[in-house]
């Protein structure tokens, strides 16, 4: 109805006069309705309603606050859905304002008046409101004004997502005017949405649990955003629905369809795994969906296990090579509970899961087969182990660090075949002592096994240059003449390290600690000598250790000990019997070596020792008589040590004290053989006995022949007046 309205004075035309202009009365009172209706001011809205001309269907936009149902993805929990009321500008009527703000008297006025149930919004029907603002009271009323069937389905679509199950669903599909294809989508949807008792609802009402439904499925680990066909329990796996899948499997939901939603897939031709698009993958079973969907909890995957075998396979791998291709631990620990063979191989290559690992660098898929007794033992077709796969792949340090975390954990690897993987050799290669110590902790291990090149545990550590290893293997009583192929052994080995003194260190205190030990190679004395270990160096001669002997280079224990300086090893290996003048095939003697220092402690030593096994030995020297008148003769000097005596003779005569040694001859002596000649001899030297009388000699070997003499002659005689000489030999 058309009528009339008018405006004050103003501008224009008719400026100081009033205004005539056309108004819908209609329109205005169902506006008024609608804006009584929106802020619930019921005489207002009575009064509208009252009025002959109102239209109690008008639609107009006004402002509301709609809940809105959100669904958020966990990685590996169950999706949530979250609800929040978010303030809309949208198309409404009186009826669709009053039953979201729940005005009972306001809805029953309006369908008194002719309001249509049936009347399709941008945001539903009147009764999708009610549904979805949980109006009990309201939906009941709306059901009995004869919603039709898109109404309806609407209604219980906006329950199943809005999670209003119990009277609104019965109701709902008490009606009959559901077709089953929309039961179904609402039993899938309320599936993925996780609500239980929606789904309960439904499956009591008869709605098909193995029907398909297009929803869209939602996950973020894998990565998964796609509408696709689908049954209920599919829904529930992918959406990680627990007390969903519980409830769908026991009331007989099938468990033989196959699923297309993987994110991997395989080339037949080569075996090669690639990731593809979600959907894209072949179809495989629900199980392969629960391993890829995987719930943190591994109750889903529990309650599918309890039906279907953990070992199936598809395309040539099991349930256990998906779980570590998806880098699923939780996966990979419940199939192991529920019985999955640990070492099942991939058909076209014989991989193991184990394998797998290595090669898509799985470090805790890694850790928790190997605790659980995997076999690294094992190869595939190209005769690869999952070792030799780690050190192709570049990932041989984390390998070594996740086997080796699982050792000292207490679990010692699994190996049907040492020659691809031993734990013992394994170890000794990586030098971890306490990785090392589980291992020796058990009962019944091999310390020498060796591998095809023949190397054994104590060989690699020696080798590698891991001394603590290497010492804990000692004393644990590895075998040390074992040699390899090249004919080398441990203690060979340590000497292509730049600390093999250390290895040869640890060899010395393993020598002390347990009595004597042949170890080829090794010399223990020549060790001690040579860093001046002057204790070890006492009790290893006291034990009989040969102080003469030589070492690989031809070096005596005396010569080492001269070469470094060791003074007090020196006096003691001269004192137990070393001889100073042996040589090795270079010509070089203990003095050789002792000449090389500039301090001339070692010389010394070297020297007086020399000097004294010289006199004491005694020799042939020529003896001039009548203080260098007579004619020169052959006599065998030596001194008696023990009484520091010189001795060329058995008369008093020729046996006497000297007071008196040097070099040369004295003047006395030259002036008497200048017309005889041989007065500047070489080698000539002198001795005054106790009596002051002087004796002449001349050895063979010259000057420093006669020094050699004449030191002895005066070391010896101040030892034996002192009391100090000790045992030399005589």
């Amino acid at each position: 109805m058309m009528v009339f309205g008018h405006s004050g004075s103003g501008g224009g035309f008719l400026a100081g006069k009033q205004q005539v202009y056309p108004v819908d009365y209609e329109a205005d009172v169902s506006q008024r309705l609608l804006e009584a209706s929106s802020f619930n001011d019921l005489k207002s809205a009575l009064d509208c309603i009252n009025d002959p001309l109102i239209d109690v269907n008008f639609v107009s936009a006004v402002s509301l606050k709609v809940r809105m149902a959100e669904v958020l993805c966990r990685e590996e929990s169950g999706n949530v859905v979250r609800f929040e009321y978010r303030e809309l500008k949208t198309d409404v009527t009186a009826l669709f304002v009053a039953v979201h703000n729940g005005n009972l008297t306001l809805i029953r006025k309006l369908l008194s008046h002719g309001a249509d149930v049936n009347q399709k919004l941008f945001r539903g029907f009147a009764l999708t409101a009610a549904v979805r603002e949980g109006h009990f009271e309201i939906f009941e009323m709306l059901l009995k004004a004869g919603p039709s069937q898109p109404v309806c389905e609407e209604a219980l679509l906006e329950a199943s997502c809005h999670g209003r199950g119990g009277n609104f669903i019965e109701l709902l599909m008490d009606s009959d005017l559901i077709r089953t294809r929309i039961a179904i989508h609402a039993l899938v949807t309320a599936c993925c949405r996780g609500f239980t008792d929606v789904v309960d609802t439904l499956l009591k009402c008869g709605v098909d649990v193995n029907g398909s439904a297009r929803v869209l499925l939602q996950s973020s680990k894998p990565s998964l955003h796609r509408n696709t066909d689908c049954t209920p329990l599919v829904a529930a796996v992918v959406s990680r629905h627990v007390e969903v899948v519980r409830l769908l499997l026991q009331v007989g939901a099938r468990i033989d369809m196959k699923v297309t939603l993987g994110a991997w897939s395989w080339d037949v031709a080569s075996g090669d795994e690639f990731r593809v698009g979600a959907g894209l993958a072949d179809p495989y079973a629900i199980t392969w969906c629960a391993v890829e969907y995987f719930e943190a909890s591994g109750t889903i995957l529990q309650l599918l296990l309890q039906h279907l075998s953990p070992n199936t396979c598809h395309n040539g791998r099991t349930l256990l090579h998906h779980a570590v291709l998806c880098n699923n631990l939780g996966a990979v620990q419940t199939l192991l509970k529920y019985g999955s063979d640990i070492n099942s191989r991939i058909t076209n290559n014989h991989e193991t899961p184990l394998m797998m690992c290595a090669k898509y660098k799985r470090e805790e898929c890694l850790r928790v087969l190997t605790e659980a007794g995997a076999d690294l033992g094992l190869v595939n077709t190209a005769g690869q182990s999952a070792r030799s796969i780690a050190e192709s792949n570049k990932w041989s340090c984390t390998f070594q660090q996740t086997v080796l975390r699982v050792i000292k954990s207490g679990k010692i690897p699994v190996s049907s075949n040492t020659t691809f993987f031993s734990p013992l050799m394994f170890v000794a290669q990586s030098g971890d002592v306490e990785s090392l110590k589980a291992i020796l902790s058990r009962k019944n291990i091999n310390l020498n096994e060796q591998d095809n090149n023949g190397f054994s545990p104590v060989m690699v550590t020696a080798m590698e240059g891991h001394i603590h290893a290497f010492r804990l293997l000692v004393y644990a009583g590895a075998d040390f003449k074992l040699t390899n192929k090249s004919g080398e052994n441990a203690i060979s080995l340590s000497k292509l390290n730049k600390n093999s003194d250390m290895f040869e260190k640890v060899m010395l205190q393993f020598t002390l600690e347990n009595g004597n030990q042949s170890f080829r190679g090794f010399y223990p004395l020549h060790y001690a000598a040579r860093h001046g270990d002057t204790p070890a160096v006492k009790l290893l001669t006291s034990r009989g250790y040969d102080v003469n002997a030589l070492d690989t280079d031809e070096r005596t224990p005396l010569m080492l000990a001269a070469r470094e300086g060791h003074v007090a090893v020196c006096e003691l290996l001269a004192s137990s019997g070393s001889l100073c003048g042996i040589k090795n095939s270079k010509g070089e003697t203990a003095l050789t070596f002792a000449r090389k220092h500039k301090e001339n402690d070692v010389e010394r030593v070297i020297l007086d020792e020399l000097a004294r096994v010289l006199v004491l030995g005694g020799g042939g020297v020529m003896k001039h008589t009548r203080g260098g008148k007579g004619a020169p003769h052959k006599k065998v000097l030596k001194m008696v040590g023990s009484e520091g005596v010189l001795r060329w003779g058995n008369s008093r005569r020729r046996n006497v004290v000297c007071v008196e040694a040097d070099v040369g001859p004295s003047l006395k002596f030259q002036k008497r053989r200048r017309r005889k000649g041989g007065a500047d001899m070489a080698g000539v030297f002198r001795v005054v006995t106790v009596k002051n009388k002087e004796v002449h000699f001349v050895c063979e070997g010259g000057f420093e022949m006669a020094e050699m003499w004449v030191r002895g002659i005066r070391l010896v005689t101040m030892e034996a007046l002192s009391g100090r000489l000790q045992g030399w030999r005589v």
